[in-house]
C-alpha cells in the first residue's frame, strides 16, 4: 500500500476483519521503497483497515 504525508509517515498498521467485524489479523506493515509499505497476510477477511501515523502523531485511516 502507499502511505504518504507532507512530513513523514512513521508507522502503518493493518487490520483484517471477517464479515462479522471480528479481527482475524492485525500487525504493522514494513516500509518498502519511498512511500510504499508491505503487509503479508494469509487471513481471508472481508474488510481491511490501514492506519498511517505521521511524525506529530496524526492518524490517517482507509477502510476497504
Amino acid at each position: 500500500m502507499e502511505a504518504r504525508d507532507d512530513v513523514l509517515v512513521t508507522k502503518v498498521q493493518v487490520t483484517v476483519l471477517d464479515e462479522g467485524g471480528q479481527v482475524l489479523e492485525k500487525g504493522e506493515a514494513i516500509r518498502s521503497e519511498g512511500d510504499w509499505w508491505e503487509f503479508a497476510s494469509n487471513a481471508r477477511g472481508t474488510m481491511i483497515i490501514a492506519e498511517a501515523w505521521d511524525v506529530p502523531g496524526h492518524v490517517g485511516r482507509l477502510v476497504a
